[in-house]
């Protein structure tokens, strides 16, 4: 499963340097955003646990850090490496596996309001590859 997580990884395309440098610029606006719609849900609770909206905060803050690191150096073993990690660690402190499709929707949308129609296009594959492959990643989980 690890392998073929691997050799879709390896398809994307790294974004082009402007592309990277808007969603540089606009980090804290996408982290915020999608932490905001998040919290608006009715059942967000039931999703990442009575006591985690702080750390679903943080959370976002980080997804978006690493997607910009990700975005400027692009590695398919980290990002899928990262991708198992992340769901291994937050699923033991209570985020159900039915949290990441909801937060990678919402930063699909996020990334389709906030940015430019050519740096959404490019940067939107990497957020709709994770949605995708979630069920193998939790495979290896």
């Amino acid at each position: 499963m690890h392998e073929e997580l691997l050799a879709t990884a390896r398809e994307l395309i790294q974004p082009s340097a402007d592309s990277i440098a808007e969603f540089n610029g606009n980090r804290t606006s996408v982290a915020a955003a999608v932490s905001e719609r998040l919290s608006a849900r009715t059942d967000i609770e039931q999703l990442v646990g009575a006591e985690n909206l702080t750390l679903m905060d943080d959370n976002c803050r980080n997804f978006t850090d690493f997607m910009y690191s990700q975005l400027r150096s692009y590695s398919p073993e980290t990002l899928v490496q990262t991708v198992i990690w992340a769901l291994r660690v937050y699923q033991a402190r209570g985020f159900t596996q039915t949290f990441w499709p909801a937060e990678l929707r919402a930063f699909i949308h996020v990334v389709n309001e906030l940015l430019s129609d050519q740096a959404a296009e490019e940067i939107r594959p990497f957020y709709e590859w994770i949605l995708v492959n979630l069920p193998k990643a939790f495979e290896v989980v």
